[in-house]
């Protein structure tokens, strides 16, 4: 099995951030004001996996390494 890089960025007021086709992100407001947030696909279709699909269909090894949780 092939484990997914793990990457981490902080963004402040007017950045811009790109995130490669198909891989999963999720998006943490680690400051005090409202965060506004616009996200882009280029793509005919959207289709969005819940938190709860993907812990369902990942390892729990994997989901336990990345997110630092356990099942246990």
């Amino acid at each position: 099995m092939q484990l997914m890089e793990q990457r981490t960025f902080d963004f402040s007021a007017g950045d811009v951030g790109y995130v490669p086709f198909a891989f999963g992100h999720y998006i943490q407001n680690t400051g005090n004001e409202k965060l506004w947030f616009l996200e882009m696909f280029k793509s005919s279709r959207f289709a969005d996996l819940s938190l709860n699909q993907w812990m369902a269909l990942t390892p729990h090894n994997l989901i336990q390494d990345t997110l630092h949780v356990s099942f246990y």
